[in-house]
């Protein structure tokens, strides 16, 4: 089956940004890997692509979708789905204080398995989590 990545940019309180260029949000994409998680990606998932289609698809394809505020309603209908095979988090050491916030309330409860983690310039941290198998 495909697996689908989550790709998202967090304040230390969870919020996504709510400007692009934003001087706290800035993260040029060759500097944080962000470009290499896109190269891998054999597709971007967008809203509007049907959620069946996702059970449906046998390959070995990798979706990758980026959270923002257009798209985190569409995330959180695939976490309750339990679609999501793994969740990228770079945290930006501020606190926004209002925003959106990526994970909205009465998920159902999931298990995640840390897989990496790194920690750049300015305290910026990237981890890296995987759906945990039943098995483990």
């Amino acid at each position: 089956m495909a697996k689908v990545r989550v790709l998202a940019v967090l304040s230390l309180d969870g919020c996504l940004s709510e400007k692009t260029g934003d001087a706290n949000w800035a993260l040029r994409p060759e500097c944080y890997g962000i470009d290499k998680l896109y190269d891998a990606a054999d597709y971007e998932l967008t809203p509007l692509y049907p959620t069946s289609r996702l059970v449906e698809n046998k390959s070995e394809s990798i979706f990758l979708i980026e959270a923002t505020h257009e798209t985190s309603d569409y995330i959180n209908g695939l976490l309750r789905l339990q679609l999501i095979d793994e969740i990228i988090l770079y945290t930006v050491p501020f606190i926004a204080g209002t925003g959106c916030h990526l994970f909205k309330a009465n998920l159902p409860t999931s298990n995640w398995n840390l897989v990496e983690k790194k920690e750049y310039n300015g305290g910026i941290l990237r981890t890296i989590y995987r759906k945990k198998n039943i098995q483990e």
